[in-house]
């Protein structure tokens, strides 16, 4: 029998990479003296969050691939743009964590992950069941990163489960560092936000265009708790970089467009609102574009 067909070890300059039944497990070369029975566990772990992923997916997924054929989606974060923006588009809308709580939208979708979220709400759960959405709640398949608890009443409050990034701190193989383009067997992609998440699921559906709102993807936080927050920004960075190459190559015919862009300016299109030009006279220097009022979900740009 050949073994290297189910079980085969490669060394790279940065990382191990193990293969077995393949299933790729590289583990970062810093870490590579490690114990037999640590790596054995690694192995295991892998193979079995792979099983677990691919068995919650398949469930929850398949459902939505190209619901929104010939829609528009808006995924909409807490950045400190989200105030130059009142709601002008009529579009599909995705919040992300508190950003549900924004009253002047109508939101189809909740993706939350970050379980910090109770530090501001302690009733953010109870508050958050009283409207009337599809939630979807990511986990990590390290124990010791909190995930939302599971409950029996998860199927009336239109509560979906997913797995957002399956590696937090461990040497091994960081599945969401990688883009997949079936998320009913792979996990969600994570570069450090839940947007990419958002972003990952609202390709699947296959809209025509997807409105970037209150991604600022800066060092300046939420406009909740501007002063107190912290993002991993080159992180973020390289996986916008890594998304653009990505919807370039697997979905060529969806547009990606950042309102009123910070971090973000240049990657994608970028339209400003007047307001937001306004409040920042640097930018009527340039030759911006403006978002136009009446805009439809089915108005040509």
């Amino acid at each position: 029998m050949n073994f290297k067909k189910f079980f085969n070890v490669k060394k790279t300059i940065t990382h191990k990479i193990i293969t077995i039944l393949g299933i790729k497990i590289k583990i970062k070369r810093h870490k590579q003296n490690m114990s037999k029975d640590d790596i054995s566990y690694i192995c295991v772990k892998e193979m079995y969050s792979a099983l677990e992923v691919s068995k919650l997916h398949t469930k929850t997924f398949p459902p939505f691939e190209y619901c929104h054929a010939n829609d528009n989606i808006a995924i909409i974060g807490c950045g400190p743009s989200i105030k130059y923006y009142n709601n002008e588009l009529k579009t599909i809308n995705i919040a992300l964590n508190d950003a549900v709580f924004y009253n002047n939208y109508k939101f189809d979708y909740l993706f939350n992950w970050d379980t910090g979220v109770t530090i501001h709400r302690p009733n953010w759960n109870e508050e958050v069941n009283s409207i009337k959405c599809k939630k979807f709640y990511g986990h990590c398949l390290n124990q010791n990163v909190l995930s939302p608890i599971k409950t029996p009443t998860d199927k009336v409050n239109q509560i979906y489960h997913f797995y957002y990034s399956s590696r937090w701190n461990w040497p091994a193989f960081e599945f969401g560092k990688e883009i997949h383009q079936d998320i009913s067997t792979y996990p969600l992609a994570d570069f450090g936000s839940v947007s990419f998440g958002a972003l990952h699921f609202a390709l699947w559906t296959y809209p025509k265009k997807i409105f970037l709102i209150g991604l600022d993807t800066t060092s300046k936080g939420r406009i909740i708790d501007e002063d107190n927050a912290w993002y991993p920004v080159e992180r973020m960075m390289n996986g916008y970089v890594k998304f653009k190459d990505f919807i370039t190559s697997h979905y060529p015919n969806v547009e990606i467009i950042s309102i009123n862009p910070v971090g973000l300016k240049g990657l994608f299109r970028d339209v400003y609102t007047q307001s937001y030009v306004d409040a920042h006279p640097e930018l009527k220097n340039e030759n911006v574009e403006i978002l136009k009022m009446e805009e439809t979900e089915n108005a040509e740009w």
